[in-house]
């Protein structure tokens, strides 16, 4: 399994580049933003003539999204400002103060330069005009494996993993016709599936039926990853109205928790996946910034 794992990761990154691009975003006025920010960083780059390259690329692409929005968070504190059910205050943008966000390409190594934006723009969109400053761009075609003893995982915002992985590849026909269904426990084996399934969505070598491989995978990290101990909450995130007007929501965790492999093989492809979810998410709904996830890994 841990070739399999590995020549996955290694064909992903030969054949794709990540752009991570940081953002510092500001507004002269008092922003009302909606449920999700991200989807303010949205509107902006679908506005904006200087961003038309980007919104074109996440427009192109349906399943999986080759663009990704992060949420808007507090500078220092790291605070995501995402919509929690039970939470008081609405969120907003106050005028004159720095927000950081970031905005993270999937793209084709030889379409790599036609994607970089112009380092600054001030654009209107539907919820105010916002001025979007670059602060770095990082280009990320090698991810290193680790040895590291332990990993923690800190859930930035609502990371919501479903269930489906878990489903028996000869059961695979029957689960299709099912609801989506979400677990609230992130064990080892179903983060690193829900990582797995995200690749080989983007190499093309994946369909909806067909999760045999992330299925694989996440029965040999349940058995040789370790959960150590955890500060886990669920939560309801807000996710906005539809089309009839309903609030839509989902089920997800936000907190920590830390693992431990059991040999330095299977330490360096698990630590490898979730180096890759660090970048681009796990989970649904990454695209619109949930799934955000930070390492911190312990020798």
């Amino acid at each position: 399994m841990l070739k399999k794992v590995n020549a996955i990761v290694e064909e992903f990154l030969r054949t794709r580049s990540l752009i991570r691009i940081s953002y510092r975003v500001k507004s002269r006025d008092f922003i009302m933003l909606p449920p999700l920010s991200s989807n303010l960083l949205k509107a902006a780059v679908a506005s904006s003539e200087d961003l038309h390259n980007i919104w074109e690329m996440y427009a192109e692409s349906k399943r999986p999204r080759k663009v990704l929005y992060k949420a808007l968070r507090l500078p220092g504190s790291g605070g995501r400002l995402v919509a929690l059910e039970g939470k008081k205050g609405l969120l907003h943008m106050d005028p004159d103060k720095f927000y950081e966000a970031e905005i993270v390409l999937i793209s084709d190594s030889n379409a790599l330069m036609s994607y970089l934006p112009k380092p600054y723009v001030s654009v209107k969109t539907p919820y105010g005009e916002v001025e979007l400053e670059v602060t770095t761009i990082d280009i990320i075609r090698e991810v290193p494996a680790s040895t590291a003893g332990s990993v923690r995982v800190r859930f930035l915002t609502p990371t919501i993993l479903s269930k489906k992985i878990a489903t028996p590849p000869w059961l695979s026909k029957r689960a299709s016709a099912l609801k989506d269904s979400y677990s609230l426990l992130p064990t080892p084996g179903l983060l690193a599936g829900s990582v797995l399934k995200n690749l080989l969505e983007h190499l093309g070598e994946i369909g909806k039926k067909d999760q045999r491989v992330p299925y694989m995978a996440l029965r040999f990290f349940d058995l040789f990853v370790e959960e150590v101990d955890h500060e886990l909450k669920p939560v309801t995130v807000l996710l906005g109205k539809d089309d009839k007007g309903n609030m839509r929501r989902g089920r997800g965790i936000i907190g920590w928790i830390n693992y431990r492999a059991m040999n330095e093989g299977v330490a360096g492809a698990f630590v490898r996946l979730l180096k890759i979810a660090e970048i681009v998410g796990v989970g649904k709904s990454r695209g619109i910034g949930l799934g955000e996830i930070s390492l911190f890994l312990d020798s």
